[in-house]
């Protein structure tokens, strides 16, 4: 057996007969011998328990000397948690003012030879009665042991050991710390020093400078810890707290369980293991790592450093710095300061990443971003979807929109919105619609299944459009193919560019050859048929006007030439010309053969007047770099005129010269005849 580790005080024996009548404080009026002793008992570092024989004898010194009085002798003592009460009686004699020792002995039951505990007990000179009046007051049972200022205030089997310690009141409380206290309750122990219980049941206080309020089955063991109340709450952490609740744990430094926890017996409520790491109520939370704090919510755990879960349900932020502000099961693993806002299933595992809600979404890379949705996933760098369903955004700074099942794994691709819509090319862009397909820095507007797979191909929309070839573009249309480098197709349908800056337009148009240009009107296929073409075809004419009037030039349907505008109620100032001064100015302009600068010597050379003769002779003032066929036809159509009216006055007076001359004939006949000498025939 060890030594008590208490020093237990001598109590006047009037007290002990209180016991049998209440729990109420008394104060000693009377002298007495007989007091009552209270001590704990270990064996083996343990609190003893079971029936232990007592001897108790009375020393006046400290070690060796001769015993004075006793020994008193108390058989099959109850010991309970290492605690006992004894009453003892050494009569009156012995009390003559001075300190006397009491030396212990112990024995189990059926064992005759007694092991003395040591050292010694000093007995001050309590017991007169005459200092009654300046004792503290004990109720029943209570022990005020070997420590100076101890005091127990009132209750049942209380225990107040060392200096400074007090017990207010209560049952079976033990203050046993320097300067421990316990306020009241039942079975409730301050054990470390300047420690506080303030009442409750079945508490324990083992940390220095630590305060424990009340509730039941509540633990602290280090220092400067608090628990307010509650039910089976546990603070090992130094200077951790809990507010109360159930079943909660702060294990860490500094660390807060403000309340709440399971409450069941099998399991733990809140927990705050890290250090500075703090639970505001709710159920199942943990707190882990340092700095970390998880306000409420049931089964939430903030594991990272300086980690954060505001709610929600089973959700768990494992990186440094990562943020949940609530949902249901969302997980932030793997990466730091990641943040999701809330919705059920998201995982975000990318430092930096994003997830505003939604259900089931997965952030992986660095600054990601999934805005909400359900089963989006953003998995590289700076990538984002911004909501939908279904989507996949995984290219570098790639985007998606929104809309269902689409998919950005091209480096800065976009993808608007809309459904099954891919930016497979680095700088790819879908705005939208179904089933479209752009690669390699290429442009889909929207539409449905069409496909921009070359370098900047676009396709505005429509349906069924290709851009297949760098820098091509189809703006829109059905079925439009655009296979020529830079060509293009505004619109229609089925139809083909494959030449290089070359252009189809219309209905079945076919611009093969490079710099070609084709309109169909799909009354019949329509292609080039060589380089630099303009080919059109339209099956009811073509009309084109030149001013905001009826100017313009017509090729009718069927028609090979053009047809000008001639409506005598389009014209005005109409006058005679004079066309025989326009035929002799016409015959005054050169008319010469010549090439054009940029034709060969091989070519046929051309015939005609040259621009600056023509007009300074009919329309002076006018630009002389050209001849519009209106002006050429109308000098042509007038000298033809005045050509026709010589002609005919030539005739005329060839018709009268050949009557003269028939005449003059006749005369000459006639007078050949009558001189007889006319030839004969």
């Amino acid at each position: 057996m060890k030594a008590p580790l208490t020093k237990p005080l001598a109590v006047p024996s009037l007290l002990a007969l209180l016991a049998t009548l209440n729990l109420q404080l008394a104060t000693v009026f009377a002298q007495g011998t007989a007091f009552t002793y209270q001590g704990q008992l270990q064996s083996s570092g343990n609190p003893a328990a079971g029936n232990y024989n007592l001897t108790f004898t009375l020393f006046n010194t400290n070690t060796g000397g001769g015993a004075i009085a006793g020994p008193v002798t108390n058989n099959a003592v109850s010991v309970r948690n290492g605690l006992f009460a004894v009453t003892i009686d050494f009569g009156a004699s012995v009390w003559n003012g001075q300190t006397n020792w009491l030396q212990i002995g112990v024995a189990t039951n059926g064992v005759t030879a007694f092991f003395t505990l040591t050292p010694r007990q000093p007995i001050t000179p309590v017991p007169y009665a005459i200092a009654a009046e300046s004792l503290t007051a004990v109720a029943a049972y209570n022990s005020v042991s070997a420590g100076d200022f101890a005091a127990v205030g009132g209750g049942y089997q209380n225990d107040a050991v060392n200096l400074y310690a007090a017990v207010s009141g209560g049952t079976g409380n033990s203050a046993i710390g320097n300067s421990a206290f316990v306020g009241g309750g039942a079975d409730n122990t301050a054990t470390g020093q300047a420690g506080t219980v303030g009442g409750g049941q079945a508490n324990t206080n083992s940390g220095s400078w630590s305060f424990l309020g009340g509730g039941q089955y509540n633990n602290v063991v280090d220092n400067w810890e608090v628990v307010a109340g509650g039910q089976f709450n546990g603070a090992s952490g130094t200077m951790a707290a809990i507010g109360g609740g159930h079943n909660n744990r702060a294990s860490g430094y500094g660390s807060v369980v403000a309340g709440g926890g399971d409450d069941s017996f099998n399991s733990p409520g809140n927990a705050a293991n890290g250090s500075a790491s703090a639970v505001g109520g709710g159920l199942g939370n943990t707190a882990d790592g340092n700095y970390t704090t998880v306000s409420g919510g049931n089964g939430n755990n903030a594991n990272g450093d300086n980690s954060t879960v505001s709610g929600g349900s089973g959700n768990t932020a494992y990186g440094a710095g990562d943020t949940l502000a609530g949902g249901f099961n969302n997980l932030s693993a793997g990466g730091n300061n990641s943040t999701i806002s809330g919705g059920s299933g998201n995982n975000s595992s990318g430092s930096g990443a994003f997830i505003g809600g939604g259900l089931d979404n997965a952030v992986g890379a660095f600054y990601a971003t999934v805005s909400g949705g359900a089963n989006n996933t953003a998995t590289n760098d700076a990538t984002v979807v911004a909501g939908g369903t279904n989507n996949v955004s995984g290219g570098f700074a790639a985007s998606i929109g929104g809309g269902q099942d689409n998919y950005a794994p091209g480096n800065w691709s976009t993808v608007g919105g809309g459904w099954r819509n891919q930016a497979n090319g680095d700088s790819a862009a879908v705005g939208g619609g179904y089933g479209n397909y752009a690669v390699d820095s290429a442009t889909v507007a929207g539409g449905r299944g069409n496909t921009a797979s070359d370098y900047v191909t676009t396709v505005a929309g429509g349906l069924g459009n290709q851009s297949l070839v760098y820098g091509s573009t189809v703006a829109g249309g059905l079925n439009n193919t655009a296979q020529g480098y830079m060509a293009a197709i505004p619109g229609g349908a089925s139809n083909v560019v494959s030449g290089s800056y070359s252009f189809a337009a219309g209905f079945t148009a076919l611009a093969t050859n490079n710099n070609s240009f084709v309109w169909s009107d799909g009354s019949t296929g329509t292609a080039s048929t060589g380089t630099n073409q303009f080919v059109a075809r339209a099956s009811g004419g073509f009309v084109f006007f030149t001013g905001s009037g009826a100017g313009g030039a017509i090729l009718g349907a069927g028609a090979t030439s053009w047809s000008v505008l001639s409506d005598r109620n389009a014209k005005k100032d109409i006058a005679p010309a004079d066309t025989q001064a326009v035929l002799n100015k016409l015959v005054q302009v050169p008319i010469e053969q010549w090439r054009y600068q940029w034709e060969g010597e091989s070519g046929a050379p051309h015939l005609g007047p040259m621009a600056q003769d023509f007009k300074a002779a009919f329309y002076p003032g006018r630009d002389d770099k050209g001849i519009s066929t209106l002006e050429f036809d109308g000098v042509e159509l007038a000298a033809i005129q005045g050509l026709n009216q010589k002609l005919e006055q030539t005739r005329a007076e060839a018709k009268q010269k050949d009557a003269e001359i028939q005449e003059l004939k006749q005369r000459l006949e006639m007078l050949e005849a009558r001189l007889g000498t006319q030839p004969s025939k």
